[in-house]
């Protein structure tokens, strides 16, 4: 790209502002978006964190259910097209979560059901008919659709796989531009005069193509390749992409098992780094943004960072900026977690007074959790034949 190119691309955007289009899709999580602004077209993101800690979860409430609910609210400035490569969890389990989500998020926290429940696994807790009509009903009903519309999951596992599958979609919705390329045959020393890739002009300049992998540990080894250079060689792949086809790509990638070494933990190294990466390190030279996700409570820290853990206890992650190439790196933006509904909200100041909104709701969950476990102590003692709790069918 050319002086003159640049010129134009950013007379572009500008214009894009005045004309009340944008150039991400917002962040949602305001105080941060000093930070991290949102999701760009033509990024590389890596989203990490130690196992159970909750990158997918992260991953999918930012680049999926926020993404997906600004473009449903605002189809006249982006469109969207997510290709999720779930080599971890199966789209049932994924949309199941979505679905946990939407009904915590509507209803502002009254219905907070995980998917065990939405899927009656226990024979004493049936999903409440009433949910399931809900679900039937707007606004669930337009968002399922628009899910269903852009979001396509995929079965490939290799990088070479991936690849095609994601080069085939940009071809499809747009036009390469190729050029003749003299280059010299490695096996022969002759030169050869091919057909190379010059540029790529997409039907629709406001599509955001965010294709997901996660994790990036699972994917399928190539032929000839260790898993190192299997992951490799798709982060390589993903640069090709995003240089080409402006495209978004994501990579759910999962820390290291000696980060949580009895020394990091003394040191309150609790964090996700580069050098933590599990499996390959060296991905994250290409990515243009890292977020890593921790969690003070796994460790048995009373205090991190000014928050009191005791009493958010699994309740709270911390979200730094691991990795920016075009802004500061290792900024922290402390959130509430809910993993039963896969949700996340900024946090206030340590200090602020509002925090005491997110104690009573955590002291109102665990009252509620406290209720029901002894509810079906109870349960357990009512049904005790020749000395043995028989409670199973129940």
């Amino acid at each position: 790209m050319n002086y003159t190119d640049i010129l134009t691309n950013l007379e572009r955007r500008r214009n894009n502002i005045l004309m009340g289009k944008v150039n991400c899709i917002p962040s949602p999580f305001p105080r941060f978006s000093v930070d991290f602004v949102g999701i760009e077209q033509g990024k590389l993101t890596i989203v990490s964190a130690s196992t159970k800690v909750g990158k997918t979860q992260l991953t999918n409430f930012i680049y999926v259910y926020n993404t997906l609910f600004y473009a449903f609210a605002n189809k006249d400035k982006v469109r969207l097209k997510i290709m999720y490569f779930n080599l971890e969890e199966t789209e049932e389990n994924i949309t199941l979560r979505f679905i946990s989500y939407l009904l915590y998020y509507f209803s502002k926290g009254k219905y907070r059901i995980g998917t065990k429940d939405l899927k009656s696994t226990r024979a004493n807790r049936p999903l409440d008919e009433n949910i399931l009509t809900i679900l039937k009903e707007e606004p669930y009903k337009s968002i399922m659709e628009f899910y269903n519309e852009v979001v396509e999951f995929r079965p490939e596992r290799n990088p070479t796989g991936i690849k095609k599958a994601i080069e085939s979609y940009c071809v499809e919705h747009g036009t390469v531009k190729r050029k003749k390329l003299d280059i010299v045959n490695k096996e022969t020393g002759l030169t050869e005069t091919v057909d190379a890739f010059d540029s790529y002009i997409p039907d629709d300049p406001d599509l955001y193509f965010i294709p997901i992998v996660d994790h990036l540990g699972l994917v399928t080894q190539e032929s000839g390749l260790s898993l190192k250079g299997s992951m490799d060689l798709m982060s390589s792949y993903f640069v090709q992409l995003r240089n080409r086809y402006n495209i978004s790509p994501v990579e759910v990638i999962q820390q290291a098992a000696d980060m949580e070494s009895n020394e990091n933990v003394k040191m309150k190294r609790i964090r996700p780094t580069t050098q933590g990466l599990g499996d390959s390190k060296t991905v994250s030279r290409d990515c243009d943004l890292m977020l890593g996700l921790s969690s003070p409570y796994r460790f048995e820290l009373p205090n991190y960072l000014g928050y009191d853990i005791s009493k958010f206890r699994n309740h709270i992650r911390f979200m730094e900026i691991v990795i920016n190439r075009e802004g500061e790196q290792n900024s922290i933006c402390p959130l509430y977690f809910d993993g039963k509904s896969n949700f996340f909200a900024e946090l206030p100041l340590p200090n602020d007074p509002a925090i005491e909104k997110y104690y009573n709701t955590i002291a109102q969950l665990n009252l509620l959790k406290q209720k029901r476990k002894t509810l079906w102590q109870k349960l357990k003692n009512l049904f005790v034949i020749g000395g043995k709790h028989q409670t199973e069918q129940y």
